[in-house]
């Protein structure tokens, strides 16, 4: 009796262990999982900050001056303190910066490892340039990569990678800038970044002068042709600039033209404002396209459709079915640049060879001495402030097409 007495006391002190120890993991656990959501809170907020100060700069055209409280000072964050010290100086220049904006951060991954975050994000900002509060802009899908430290306690910003077009372009300017000024050969890579910032401020100050003939107030709105309606190829580019489209969409932010020739083609009566059914009816009949030339769908499109020089050629061609074009401005700057009309096609590049374009846009609204494009994943955006990304007034080459009457076969 004594013996089966000992044997429960014994299995009832190791259920009393294997419970506390149980209790102990819980608790470490659940320990664990709050420092766990804590610093993924800060890593938040840390680039909410971020994006929060470079935003809140085209408000007030003050640059900010507390980014060492949450960014390491190397040279990766030190290009993007320049490069953001020069989208707003220029801005303030042109005239470009914000009545408001709406941010919105989509985080697509957080990787927290010790001391270390990798994080990827989208931003989407919708907001209102300076004297047109009713025009909605944005920008939108735009991927960053953020690497974090954490440093006493505090996580701070290591490095950043991003899909931005402004960050594309002033990281080629550094690029060039190297390669083709031998007297910098010595100079340190911070210098160049200075030098070219302060460079494209410079250049930035005498832009609107030069673009005074752009941004003509006689500039015509009226629609050039009853086969060609602008006003329906705005809508589409106004609706699926944001939202998600019945086309198929190009990778690798190369979808630029792709997007285009879907404005053309709603505008030449492809697009049923009325009906989605409708719309992508017309989308897998091919309707308003041109079989085997000219077309696009939910897999894909020809290379008249989806890329920005063929397009051109393709459009300005003469045929009997098919988009009609007359393109203007060829191989001219910006600057040169006059008569832009609603719905049409402007294509842009960086300096580069004759008759090889980088971009695509389509005209959506004149207003005020100002232009409005709109684009995959950018609505209404300034051209000047297009252009200023683009090289500026003395490297960017802008040519339009204007479009007219068309046959289809159906």
């Amino acid at each position: 009796m004594k013996h089966k007495s000992w044997h429960i006391k014994q299995i009832f002190s190791i259920v009393l262990i294997l419970m506390f120890c149980i209790g102990i993991l819980g608790v470490a656990n659940v320990k664990g999982e709050t420092l766990d959501k804590s610093d993924k809170i800060m890593v938040k907020k840390v680039i909410a900050k971020y994006f929060d100060d470079y935003y809140q700069s085209f408000v007030t055209y003050k640059l900010s001056e507390n980014m060492a409280d949450y960014m390491i000072d190397n040279d990766n964050t030190f290009l993007y303190k320049k490069l953001y010290e020069y989208d707003i100086l220029s801005s303030k220049n042109i005239g470009t910066g914000y009545e408001d904006y709406k941010l919105d951060l989509k985080y697509s991954g957080m990787d927290i490892n010790g001391s270390t975050a990798k994080v990827s994000v989208m931003r989407n900002i919708d907001y209102h340039y300076k004297g047109f509060s009713d025009i909605d802009s944005g920008l939108y899908d735009t991927q960053y990569q953020f690497t974090l430290k954490k440093m006493n306690g505090n996580w701070k910003i290591d490095n950043i990678n991003t899909t931005n077009e402004n960050y594309n372009y002033f990281k080629s300017e550094v690029s060039d800038f190297k390669v083709t000024r031998a007297a910098y050969s010595m100079k340190n890579y911070r210098d160049k970044v200075t030098d070219v910032c302060n460079q494209l401020v410079e250049e930035s100050k005498t832009q609107n002068k030069e673009l005074k003939n752009l941004n003509s107030s006689g500039i015509s709105t009226l629609s050039v042709s009853k086969g060609y309606s602008w006003a329906n190829g705005i809508a589409y580019a106004k609706r699926f600039a944001k939202a998600k489209r019945f086309f198929y969409i190009v990778p690798n932010q190369n979808d630029c033209t792709n997007f285009i020739s879907q404005c053309v083609w709603a505008a030449y009566g492809g697009y049923n404002k009325s009906s989605d059914a409708k719309t992508k009816k017309n989308i897998s009949s091919k309707f308003r396209m041109v079989k085997g030339v000219w077309y696009g769908g939910t897999g894909g499109g020809s290379s008249a459709w989806e890329s920005v020089n063929p397009f051109y050629t393709y459009v300005n061609k003469a045929k009997t079915y098919g988009p009609k074009g007359k393109g203007y401005n060829n191989n001219k700057l910006a600057k040169s640049l006059t008569n832009i009309q609603v719905g049409d096609v402007l294509q842009s590049r960086r300096d580069g060879k004759k008759n090889v374009y980088k971009h695509s846009t389509y005209v959506t609204q004149i207003k005020d001495r100002q232009t409005f494009v709109t684009q995959h994943d950018i609505k209404s955006r300034a051209v000047s402030d297009w252009i200023r990304a683009n090289g500026g007034v003395n490297h960017c080459y802008i040519r339009g097409i204007r479009f007219s009457g068309a046959k289809f076969v159906k």
